[in-house]
């Protein structure tokens, strides 16, 4: 159903870019944060399941790219990643993409662009 709420969990430690992610994503989203890895992953092996992960690549205690390693291989979670950095080298989203993440989107985004992502990576664009 188009308007059901989706569960997104984002994995970023900006507390400025988080107010975005909840500027933009949260009116038609429920969302979780967690503000690295290590807390991203234990906020997505506790379930209920995320539809969607929105990551950062550079965070404290554990990277974006060592996080979705993790989520795919010790937690066998294969929910859709959205990588979404300003470290946007050719090699770092090579990274991302080797470690399990299907799309990557450069910071600083625009609304439209990230609503756009999100909506590509649930099925709903």
């Amino acid at each position: 159903m188009a308007d059901e709420r989706r569960r997104i969990l984002v994995v970023e430690d900006s507390p400025m870019m988080c107010r975005m992610y909840k500027l933009v994503l949260g009116p038609a989203h429920d969302l979780v944060f967690a503000a690295n890895g290590a807390e991203g992953l234990d906020r997505a092996a506790a379930g209920p399941p995320f539809d969607l992960l929105v990551v950062d690549i550079n965070m404290p205690h554990m990277d974006g790219i060592e996080f979705v390693t993790r989520l795919r291989g010790e937690l066998g979670i294969h929910t859709p990643v959205l990588v979404s950095s300003t470290e946007t080298s050719d090699a770092d989203q090579e990274a991302a993409r080797a470690a399990g993440a299907q799309a990557f989107l450069a910071k600083p985004w625009t609304p439209d662009a990230l609503l756009a992502a999100v909506r590509e990576r649930l099925g709903t664009a």
